[in-house]
């Protein structure tokens, strides 16, 4: 019998309706209907906990290889998503230092489009970081704000005495200037901010 099959069964040897074991579980009834009908899986949370709910062994409950398909391949994009987040946090650390190289330009160093880049990088970095839940609490939410504004204020002030534009230049050129300057200092103190409050390593209470 599949793993859908015996939640379905179970529940309703105990006479439960898919809304009060969905209430057992912190789940929705909508959550239960797609475990039992296979259109998903639950979590090994969940199956645990069914486990104790329905009296019958984590074993019996996962005797389905259509269930261990879908751990196995769960666990390879997890992996991969993973791999992806410590590449894009490494290389975020390269982008920000050569942001900030662009910025103060000693030497008259420019690289082109590198704000972008740093942007784009951090956008991947962003879509493959999985515990926006931390962000929830409020020591990590006011903690990655300070950060990101305390950044942004110390390098705009230390970048303030920029040079005047030529008089052949308008208004208009010296605005846009300035802004895309300062959109430059907002990009790199997001790329600041992500390295200190979006470490990849073990979550906690891994092995």
């Amino acid at each position: 019998m599949q793993t859908s099959e015996k939640i379905k069964a179970c529940r309703k040897t105990l006479g439960m309706t898919q809304q009060a074991l969905g209430d057992e579980l912190s789940v929705s009834r909508k959550t239960i209907s797609s475990w039992e009908t296979g259109r998903s899986y639950p979590d090994v949370g969940s199956l645990i906990r069914l486990s104790e709910i329905f009296q019958i062994s984590l074993d019996d409950l996962l005797k389905d290889d259509r269930l261990v398909d879908h751990y196995n391949s769960q666990e390879k994009v997890g992996l991969q998503n993973q791999r992806m987040l410590c590449v894009t946090w490494c290389l975020n650390i390269v982008l920000v230092v050569m942001g900030y190289v662009n910025l103060f330009r000693p030497f008259n160093v420019h690289v082109p489009f590198l704000t972008s880049a740093v942007f784009l990088n951090w956008f991947i970095l962003a879509t493959h970081y999985d515990r926006w839940a931390n962000f929830r609490r409020i020591r990590w939410g006011l903690g990655a704000v300070a950060t990101m504004l305390g950044v942004y204020v110390i390098t705009a002030l230390t970048t303030m005495a920029v040079p005047l534009p030529a008089k052949r230049h308008s208004i208009a050129f010296f605005a846009g200037q300035q802004s895309s300057h300062y959109a430059a200092i907002m990009v790199l103190s997001l790329g600041v901010t992500s390295l200190l409050w979006m470490w990849p390593g073990p979550k906690k209470g891994d092995k």
